[in-house]
């Protein structure tokens, strides 16, 4: 947001710039000195609501009730054991500016193998994904529709069932607890081992919970099954995360401290007119950090 040159009697002109702001309302406050000192300044306020821009392009995800408006959360990776015959994902539009604008109207799904898998569409944005071979190994599933930018999802089939499970983090060190500000981010992943190859880390899937879901998070935990979670979180608190596929589960704590400030407003406790010079005032001083 920019503000133009200020002008007592032309007023204040104020830019949005729709790249820089997420899509909610903003609400507007022009404030305007009265000519009477002894009289509060004349105050006027309006809404701007963003909206997204057109669809630019498309994002696979796992479960389209629980999208971001603001943070594309696209589904990296699709996991299937011995006992998994199909899987559904879904396809979603985002604009140049990562601000969600709706599902997709008429998706296309391809496999780029199809003797692995194949992929058919179950609706104008829903994908079916069905396994096509007993033999472990993995390929790419693609979305396309028009002009947008495509999508693809890595699918990976195991012929056994997991038997041990962890969380890692970006660089796959094991994770045991995660300990962060809440200007802090992080992002955990699952890794599981086989029963067709014991003691052997791979990437994979799993269902995500939280107890006792205090924490508020800009990113929501992932629902159904999904591999990653970025950890972006707005308040303080202690929570533990339980990680699970097939049988096996992994629990870690996640504990979530308030960041350090990072910005300070003084703000008038009396009217302007009502301070006379050599007598104390109160003023309101507060201290934010990043989030608020």
């Amino acid at each position: 947001m920019a503000q133009g040159n200020k002008n007592t009697f032309h007023g204040v002109t104020v830019l949005f710039d729709p790249a820089t702001l997420q899509i909610k309302p903003y609400l507007i406050i022009a404030s305007l000195p009265n000519p009477d000192p002894s009289k509060p300044p004349f105050l006027d306020t309006a809404v701007v609501y963003v909206k997204p821009g057109n669809p630019y392009k498309l994002i696979i995800v796992r479960n389209i009730a629980a999208i971001n408006p603001n943070i594309p959360a696209r589904l990296g990776l699709v996991s299937m054991d011995s006992s998994t015959n199909y899987d559904t994902v879904y396809a979603v539009t985002y604009d140049r500016n990562n601000n969600y604008s709706g599902p997709s109207t008429a998706a296309t799904w391809t496999s780029r193998n199809t003797a692995v898998v194949t992929a058919s569409a179950g609706g104008p944005y829903m994908g079916i994904i069905h396994r096509e071979t007993r033999n472990p190994d993995s390929t790419f599933v693609q979305v396309s529709q028009g002009l947008l930018l495509p999508d693809s999802v890595n699918v990976k089939l195991q012929p056994g069932n997991p038997i041990a499970i962890q969380l890692v983090d970006e660089t796959g060190v094991t994770v045991t607890r995660d300990s962060i500000n809440t200007d802090q981010t992080s992002t955990l992943k699952i890794q599981v081992q086989w029963s067709n190859a014991p003691g052997v880390w791979v990437d994979a899937t799993g269902t995500w919970s939280l107890s006792p879901d205090t924490i508020r998070w800009d990113n929501a935990l992932p629902t159904g099954l999904s591999g990653t979670w970025k950890l972006s979180p707005q308040n303080p608190g202690l929570e533990y995360l339980t990680v699970r596929s097939g049988n096996v589960s992994d629990t870690i704590p996640l504990i979530i401290t308030p960041a350090p400030p990072s910005k300070a407003t003084i703000e008038l406790a009396h009217p302007t007119d009502s301070i006379i010079a050599g007598r104390p005032f109160q003023v309101l001083v507060k201290i934010y950090n990043t989030d608020g």
